[in-house]
């Protein structure tokens, strides 16, 4: 008996059949698909082709009449399409055809279309070709998808990926691919069989993917779970070798720029889904490992600037004429911000935020320059291209400035990748001077300048960028985090991930690191978590305590047999020991900073011998004591507010959340008590109005939380946390705690760089932006690892 006519037949059905039978069920497509081997309960009808597309009559007309008949399985020849669709026609009349072909219709090298010439030496090409000439005649309509890369259900791409990449060799041979999830290649089908009167979308072939042109160095990397076991070690390798310095790889753009340092093949695979008004339902085959990057727009609500100018124009009005509350204090610097320096800044605070009405008309009350505005200052931000992204469960703020990588590649000019990180009380403003700049040397800078891709995110919890997620509390129970401290507290070593995966995510194998402030015990983590990917680092802050006690003898030891003496000492011997060469780290600070001994006093004979035999670190030179001595001060006048932030962070933030004013005194008095010269008040203001209007202050205190008694110093100590990769410094005059190079290096294994400013202070990229973009172009020139690119 003659099946009953149905809208599509697939004549095949395979693993494609799992992703569109469901669909044209859910669609009410009437349908019907055959099988070599039916399964037993399949309703699939038994029909087998030859390769050359001969079947018995009465297998033909055993097939039901279609509207459309998908030609699932390959087209081998000329002759299999032919035979094909006449033999089917003879039983059934004329219909319309769908076939699905593959990608690799087209070439190796080069850049496709669906438009585009198909490679005459790939038969099921020809085969395909030969269909489509078969189109508008007897009135029957023919289109041909070509599928890049199925993946779906079992399918998985990282078991692709162990196929093509089981060795670095074979990883390295590889370039592009293009996929397309099972679901999309239904969508396709449905949505070609639905626009069977479109004549612009029948009698050709589409290229059908989900619009990607995929790097498989970097699927090694995004790709979840992981498919290579060291896949991320092997593509750092690789990208190194051939100065690959992000991924994925630029397209190739003429005959000179070769594989593997480029990539030679891309499809264009969105012509179709434009074509039939849709795109595809899984944009990317890794976005598991690799999260999409949304661009972002950084302004503050019409709302909170309003509620933050009625706060503050009313602590004005409350405190406008009135003299302090305490004069003793209120006009020494020792003793914190000073009463006229508050109220300067609350007024031009105000003006400050008035400054969008001030530019429709006059106003008297507010001083200082046009620009010296919120409204001015968001239009700068705003030049920025800004991004938000999500990374191991936090959604980070970014702002990302992508250097000419066509210039770069022209001239020979290197390309580094860098990560540009603020400390307390800071944002990503203190670098809005430099992105450009370093992103762009210009067409005047010598090739031996290099250009960098800069990313400048908000830490977690900062301005733009979410808080660490809580459990919140339940039944009389605390509420707990995820993360690595007490209670699944948020700790340093936490956000040193988080920035690792967001440069990860980015598509960098590898790259450098700036940071100041915590930030630099971020960027020292990093360096230890994935030393194959943070391979360079800058500090302009680098608390450090005395190096160790380090006896030239002992050096001449070779390691496997200091190894062994240290495994067979005695654990009371090996504690003396330590306790001896910690010796230099127990002294007071002040002792180093005293005037060195005469050399042929007791006590400048008792030092040299020190030196000599047990490795007694260098006295320090009188500049070194002059920087020095300032650290020492701070530490025992200036540290109050670290301590308050780490014993009591949930006072702190109730007392800076009831008022704008208790911000700007507390805030305020770090701009201008940490800099060599005091910024300006619009600098200061706009953090004041960023961190305000983003809830910041309450939301940044983390880093202090489970801070070491002996704060940063007592970290950079440990041998844990020395930094393995080049290192570079630049140590500035008024530095919260300048450090002699030498204590710095005690910290490195690797000190290649160092330079010493006579001015500047802790917000070195705001205080110095020049001489901020110098160091980083001088000192990665210096220590970045990877080569230029052989021209």
């Amino acid at each position: 008996m003659t099946p009953a006519p149905v809208d599509v037949l697939l004549l095949g059905s395979g693993w494609t059949s799992s992703f569109l039978l469901p669909l044209l069920h859910e669609r009410r497509i009437s349908h019907a698909y055959t099988s070599r081997t039916p399964r037993a309960g399949s309703e699939a009808l038994t029909f087998a082709v030859s390769a050359e597309g001969a079947a018995s009559r009465a297998a033909w007309q055993a097939l039901p009449q279609a509207r459309c008949v998908v030609i699932v399985f390959p087209l081998r020849s000329r002759a299999a399409a032919h035979a094909i669709v006449e033999s089917y026609e003879l039983a059934h009349g004329a219909t319309n055809w769908i076939a699905l072909g593959s990608t690799g219709a087209w070439g190796s090298e080069g850049h496709f279309t669906s438009k585009s010439p198909v490679d005459p030496k790939n038969g099921r090409a020809m085969a395909e070709s030969a269909l489509l000439d078969l189109h508008r005649k007897n009135g029957r309509q023919i289109i041909v998808l070509n599928l890049a890369g199925l993946y779906g259900g079992e399918r998985i791409p990282s078991n692709f990926a162990k196929r093509v990449g089981s060795s670095i060799e074979k990883l390295g041979e590889k370039g592009s691919v293009h996929l397309v999830h099972g679901r999309d290649v239904a969508r396709a089908v449905v949505a070609a069989y639905e626009a069977r009167e479109n004549a612009q979308i029948w009698g050709r072939r589409w290229i059908v993917s989900d619009g990607q042109t995929y790097d498989w160095w970097l699927l090694a990397l995004t790709l979840r779970p992981l498919p290579l076991e060291n896949g991320v070690e092997w593509v750092a390798q690789l990208c190194r070798k051939h100065a690959v310095s992000a991924l994925p790889r630029p397209l190739s753009k003429n005959s000179s720029q070769t594989a593997p340092r480029f990539i030679q093949r891309s499809l264009e695979g969105n012509d179709f889904w434009r074509a039939v008004g849709l795109e595809p339902e899984v944009r990317r085959c890794d976005l598991e490992g690799r999260p999409e990057p949304r661009p972002f727009e950084p302004t503050l609500s019409k709302e909170s600037l309003e509620n933050l100018r009625s706060k503050v124009d009313a602590a004005l009005e409350e405190r406008d004429g009135k003299g302090p509350s305490s004069p003793f204090e209120a006009d020494k610097t020792r003793f914190g911000l000073t009463h006229d320096r508050f109220m300067g800044l609350l007024r031009s605070w105000s003006a400050f935020l008035d400054g969008a009405e001030a530019q429709k008309q006059t106003n008297n009350r507010r001083p200082g320059a046009d620009d010296d505005t919120w409204a001015a200052q968001q239009k700068r931000i705003s030049g920025f291209q800004h991004y938000q992204i999500d990374v191991n469960d936090v959604t980070i703020h970014y702002i990302r400035e992508k250097p000419d990588y066509e210039e770069a590649e022209r001239t020979g000019r290197r390309v580094i990748p860098l990560l540009l990180m603020h400390g307390w009380p800071g944002s990503f403003l203190e670098f809005l001077d430099v992105i450009q700049p370093l992103a762009h040397p210009g067409p005047s800078a010598p090739p031996s300048v290099p250009a960098f891709d800069v990313i400048v995110p908000s830490h977690t919890g900062y301005a733009f960028s979410s808080q660490p997620p809580v459990r919140p509390g339940k039944g009389g129970q605390t509420a707990q985090g995820r993360y690595s401290g007490p209670d699944g507290d948020f700790l340093v070593k936490d956000e040193a991930r988080i920035m690792d995966a967001l440069m990860r995510a980015l598509g960098f194998p590898f790259y450098a690191g700036q940071a100041g402030d915590w930030a630099s015990a971020v960027l020292r983590q990093m360096s230890r978590l994935a030393p194959a990917r943070c391979i360079a680092v800058h500090l302009n802050f680098c608390p450090a305590p005395p190096p160790r006690l380090s006896p030239p003898l002992a050096r001449l030891v070779p390691s496997p047999i200091r190894s062994i003496a240290s495994a067979v000492t005695p654990s009371v011997v090996s504690s003396a020991v330590e306790s001896l060469a910690e010796l230099p780290r127990t002294v007071p600070r002040r002792w180093w900073l005293a005037d060195p001994p005469a050399r042929l006093s007791v006590r400048g004979l008792a030092y040299l011998a020190a030196r000599a035999v047990a490795g007694a670190p260098a006295l320090l030179t009188p500049e070194e004591r002059r920087r020095a001595l300032r650290g020492v001060e701070w530490q025992e006048r200036g540290q109050a507010y670290a301590n308050f932030h780490g014993t009591r962070p949930s006072t702190l933030a109730i007392v800076m959340e009831s008022s704008p004013t208790a911000l700007l005194a507390w805030i305020g008095e770090k701009f201008i008590e940490w800099t060599d010269e005091d910024p300006s008040d619009a600098e200061i203001l706009a953090s004041l109005t960023l961190w305000w209007c983003t809830s910041t202050m309450a939301r940044s205190l983390y880093p202090y939380r489970n801070r070491p008694p002996l704060g940063l110093q007592a970290l950079t100590a440990l041998p844990q946390a020395r930094i393995p990769c080049p290192a570079g410094y630049s140590d500035s005059p008024f530095e919260l705690l300048p450090t002699p190079l030498g204590w710095v290096r005690s910290t490195m294994d690797d000190l290649r760089w160092t330079r010493v400013h006579g001015r500047g202070g802790h917000f070195f990229a705001l205080e110095r932006p020049t001489a901020f973009v110098d160091d980083m172009r001088d000192c990665f020139s210096c220590i970045w690892p990877v080569p230029a690119a052989r021209l």
